[in-house]
């Protein structure tokens, strides 16, 4: 389920999150994933903040667009629609 959209993910951050509070090195490790996450938001918000309207238009579009291939890629591979 992890590649398609949807609740698979989910449940992965679930699972690693339970295992975290047993596992000193899972819980190291979704630390040091959310420091760099962090820093990654951080990022983008400040980019984000300083660009321009259609430049924020663009970036919308050129996203959607990567996310529907994405999608018809995923459903195109799963169902095998031809």
């Amino acid at each position: 389920m992890v590649i398609a959209p949807g609740p698979g993910w989910l449940a992965l951050f679930l699972g690693l999150g339970m295992l975290g509070g047993e596992l000193l090195p899972v819980a190291r490790f979704l630390d040091w994933i959310e420091v760099r996450l962090r820093k990654l938001v951080r990022w983008v918000s400040v980019a984000w903040n300083s660009t321009p309207g259609v430049g924020k238009a663009l970036i919308v579009l050129a996203i959607l667009t990567v996310v529907a291939t994405w999608a018809y890629g995923t459903y195109h591979f799963l169902f095998g629609v031809e």
